[in-house]
């Protein structure tokens, strides 16, 4: 878990710019470039290894994870391309702790990459995993929109390459109809189900950078619920036109002082108070 973080000096920040972070949900809104994303690698960069355990970063070392081919070209770029596409260990196990509006559920052939891989690690129970994948695409998909009524029918399967395949009520749905919203919801699904198994306990946080920028607003009230229950410690960054949708409470603002430096000044809010 994240205590404290000091961005005193670091990108757009001033002195005496330091965060206090607490169990539950941590939320800090600031404008664009007011230094979102520097917290954001900031505290990327301080977790390195330490927040993760090492036994299960080296036992994934172990395991000889498959390529994510390539697809759409010639045979032989695929055999040169793919040897350095497969993360590393340590970065798939970051990615399950730092998410961004840019992560999405993305396929190749029908297949996906990325956290898709951790599926086909033998310590994960790929029967649990498809029910805890369905179970979050369920809930996620259920918000008012063009899935609701089909959300109780969805059901999720891994292919044997590790991509994933969705189905209603037994006819298979292809990845080309999903948009960029719904991408990042199924994203958000693997994550909780993988999270699920690789960290039980609780004892990684969760960090998010725009949670909602690319979610159409009957996705945004069942995403703000969501993602308090996905870890023991949260900790969100939103600009403020996207906090009244959430329904958060914020601790700190982010507010850039134009004069006389241009530097951003971290502004801590009294519970209740707003932003």
């Amino acid at each position: 878990m994240f205590t404290t973080l000091d961005a005193s000096g670091r990108g757009p920040f001033g002195p005496a710019a330091c965060f206090d972070f607490h169990d539950g949900l941590n939320v800090i809104v600031g404008g664009n470039g007011t230094g979102k994303t520097t917290v954001f690698q900031l505290l990327r960069k301080c977790a390195a290894h330490e927040l993760l355990p090492i036994t299960a970063v080296e036992e994934l070392q172990e395991q000889q994870l498959p390529d994510p081919v390539p697809v759409g070209r010639d045979s032989s770029r695929q055999k040169n391309e793919t040897a350095n596409n497969t993360p590393a260990p340590a970065d798939l196990l970051s990615s399950l702790v730092f998410l961004t509006d840019g992560d999405r559920m993305r396929w190749e052939g029908g297949s996906a990459s990325g956290l898709c891989l951790l599926a086909t690690w033998p310590g994960i129970d790929r029967p649990r995993l498809e029910a805890d994948l369905t179970a979050w695409v369920r809930r996620l998909f259920g918000a008012e929109g063009s899935w609701a009524t089909r959300a109780g029918a969805l059901q999720v399967t891994l292919a044997p390459g590790g991509g994933l395949e969705l189905s209603v009520a037994g006819e298979r749905v292809c990845h080309t109809v999903f948009a960029a919203g719904e991408q990042t919801l199924l994203h958000l699904a693997l994550v909780a189900a993988l999270r699920a198994q690789l960290d039980p306990a609780h004892h990684w946080p969760l960090v998010v950078d725009s949670p909602f920028g690319s979610l159409d607003s009957s996705f945004r009230a069942c995403v703000a619920t969501v993602l308090p229950e996905l870890a023991k410690q949260v900790i969100v960054l939103l600009p403020p036109r996207e906090l009244p949708e959430a329904g958060w409470q914020p601790d700190y603002e982010l507010v850039y002082e134009g004069q006389p430096q241009g530097v951003t000044r971290v502004v801590a809010i009294a519970p209740g108070a707003g932003a």
